[in-house]
Order: structure tokens, then sequence, then C-alpha cells
């Protein structure tokens, strides 16, 4: 049974960011920060439709709270969150918490069926994911890319 979600429409390719990928474009010293503003300008330059998710602001976020902590750079977390904003703007945002009340059983199927590879977060991304096959799914995760029937972009 298809999703009734609230998705952008367009003719254009459509891709989804992972909050890894999102991070690494946010953070200089990621170990992906290079290779992700050369995966976004590729997409950027085929004219693509770019939407977010309110999974992706909650792990960026968090990841970057957590990280200028861990540094003892809590003073630039600032930076991170206005850059983020900046970045942010103007964006469609799909909300995949909306999912949950009705598909939760889906989603702890999918955490069981890969034991333990993915996070809930992860998991209710391969959901959504399932159901719109059209939609590239941007990370630098390489576990994703062993899960049938989504499209996972650099491949």
């Amino acid at each position: 049974m298809p999703l009734k979600m609230p998705m952008p429409t367009s003719n254009k390719e459509q891709f989804v960011f992972d909050s890894n990928f999102a991070i690494a474009l946010l953070d200089e010293k990621d170990v992906y920060h290079s290779k992700a503003g050369q995966v976004l300008s590729a997409i950027l330059n085929d004219e693509a439709q770019v939407f977010l998710s309110d999974v992706l602001i909650n792990e960026v976020l968090s990841v970057l709270a957590r990280r200028c902590e861990e540094r003892g750079e809590g003073k630039k977390l600032k930076m991170f969150v206005d850059r983020f904003k900046k970045t942010i703007t103007g964006l469609p945002i799909i909300c995949l918490y909306e999912l949950m009340p009705k598909h939760i059983p889906q989603v702890m199927r999918i955490l069981i069926d890969h034991q333990g590879c993915f996070n809930f977060h992860d998991a209710l991304f391969i959901f959504f994911l399932k159901q719109v096959p059209k939609v590239n799914f941007v990370t630098f995760d390489k576990d994703f890319q062993k899960v049938p029937a989504i499209r996972v972009y650099p491949g």
C-alpha cells in the first residue's frame, strides 16, 4: 500500500539527504567534507530536486552539538547552527516521524531483519525509501547499498 506522503512534485531527479552527508557538508573537520562538496555540486549541476527530513534535522543538530562538546569547541555550535539554518532555508522538509504511529511495526521489522546494522532512524528512512523508489538517498553509509529496493547515491 503506497504511503500518502507530502512529496515535492517534480520531473527532476529527486534526492533526500542522510545526516552523515549533511554533517560532512557542514563540518570542515569531517573525513567526508571534501567528497560531500563534490557530490553536492554534481547533484546541483543536474538541477535536481533536493529535500530534507525531520529525522535529518534531529540527527544533524544532535551530532554537531556532540562534536562541538567533545572537541571542547562549544562556542562553535552557534556557527554550525547558523550555517545549517542558511543551508536548509527554502528546501522542502518531509515529516518521517508522522509515519511512526501507523507503520512502527514495519520499521521495527526492518531493524530486526538487518540484525542491528541500522539504528531506528535508519530503519525509518529505509521504510520511507522503499515507498518512493525513484528517490535517491544521499549517504556515505555503505550499509545502505546492501538494502534492496532503495536507490543510494553515490552508488
